[in-house]
């Protein structure tokens, strides 16, 4: 069946604005809830890195810089850089693995 949006009354919403679901997207609370909780621990998991290996990580995977650009940054190689994000990242899958979430 159609509806059209003008059998709403327009009353109910400001300037006639209603809430109309988008139906291709499906969000079901489990998997809000589970999205939420792996978040808590990728946190979790960065906290609990060197302040060395949290810092290239964040740069790069949070904040989206460049190799070269995290270098000048942080006043080391670009082969440093690579390391110290290649063991963060190890290490928070490592976390996340004893932690039952992958």
């Amino acid at each position: 069946a159609t509806v059209s949006l003008s059998d709403f009354d327009d009353e109910d919403k400001p300037d006639g604005i209603h809430d109309i679901p988008d139906e291709n997207v499906s969000v079901h609370p489990e998997e809000l809830l589970e999205k939420s909780e792996l978040r808590d621990l990728v946190r979790a998991a960065v906290q609990r890195l060197s302040e060395d290996h949290r810092n290239a990580i964040i740069l790069r995977d949070i904040e989206g810089y460049s190799y070269e650009e995290i270098a000048d940054m942080l006043g080391i190689e670009i082969g440093t850089v690579k390391s110290r994000i290649n063991r963060a990242r190890q290490a928070v899958k490592e976390y996340l693995i004893r932690m039952g979430a992958v």
